[in-house]
């Protein structure tokens, strides 16, 4: 499991990796927002058998464990896009 900051950093290096500064976007910058909405994200899993699947949305719901009383962000992965092969590529579960 990830934590939520891990997630940014690597998010906010792709963006910048791809020539976007995430600032801009979040500043409202025209020109970023629309670079940032040209680029396609898409969700994998089961890397023994990797399946490519559209991202949703994502949840936020309480889950109690031995520590207590801990918040959970759930990403939600629909069926694969239409205009993509269902099968991701191996290499996406090689760390960024």
């Amino acid at each position: 499991m990830r934590n939520l900051l891990d997630l940014f950093d690597q998010l906010t290096d792709v963006m910048l990796e791809l020539g976007i500064d995430p600032r801009e976007v979040l500043d409202g910058v025209p020109d970023a927002e629309d670079a940032a909405t040209a680029i396609r994200v898409v969700g994998a899993y089961q890397p023994n058998y990797p399946l490519a699947g559209n991202l949703e949305c994502l949840s936020i719901l309480d889950h109690e464990d031995e520590r207590g009383d801990d918040k959970i962000v759930w990403l939600s992965v629909g069926y694969s896009p239409r205009d993509m092969n269902p099968y991701a590529p191996n290499s996406v579960f090689e760390r960024y």
